[in-house]
């Protein structure tokens, strides 16, 4: 949804509903465009979608430019970090896919910014360098993105950045099957 909704959202109080206990909830509740939304924003799930979607819009205004991904930039950054990666290493990295990795490295390779070769010890693996344009290309998207970074960190202050990866970093070791009865 382009634009702040804020303007279109009202706390109207504190609910009345109750929890699945029988208690009373003391939720606010949330109005956007005439609909009480507290459900959906009291959700962790909704609001990581949510925070998700506002993040790749910030995304394009600052690289939609350069023509590159979220995950081509990942890429990028990881092998201008550590020259002759091998493809598996890189994948299990980012935890992706192996055919999801092949279509990522044959994007970039076909815009000249990556070369693969077979590794010396194991003829059956490759190994990942940039080329000079890659190499180029994978500075300039570090350095902007640190920007990035640094343009969170002034809305949310040095801690609170580092207590929203902490959060984020927990959500990833959480359980892909949650144990609810």
């Amino acid at each position: 949804m382009p634009g702040n909704t804020s303007a279109a959202r009202k706390v109207a109080g504190k609910s009345k509903r109750t929890t699945a206990a029988g208690k009373p909830s003391t939720r606010s509740r949330s109005v956007i465009a005439g609909i009480d939304v507290s459900l959906l924003e009291n959700s962790v799930g909704y609001n990581l979608r949510r925070a998700q979607g506002r993040q790749m819009q910030r995304f394009r205004a600052v690289f939609g430019d350069l023509d590159v991904r979220p995950v081509q930039l990942s890429v990028l950054t990881l092998i201008l970090q550590n020259p002759e990666v091998r493809q598996a290493s890189l994948g299990r990295a980012l935890d992706m896919k192996r055919a999801n990795v092949v279509t990522v490295l044959d994007e970039l390779e076909r815009k000249g910014l990556l070369a693969r070769h077979a590794a010396t010890a194991d003829r059956r693996s490759y190994v990942l360098d940039l080329t000079p344009a890659g190499r180029k290309l994978a500075e300039k998207l570090v350095e902007l993105h640190e920007k990035f970074e640094e343009d969170i960190e002034k809305t949310f202050g040095k801690t609170g950045r580092e207590d929203l990866l902490a959060m984020l970093h927990r959500i990833r070791t959480l359980d892909t099957e949650p144990h609810i009865d």
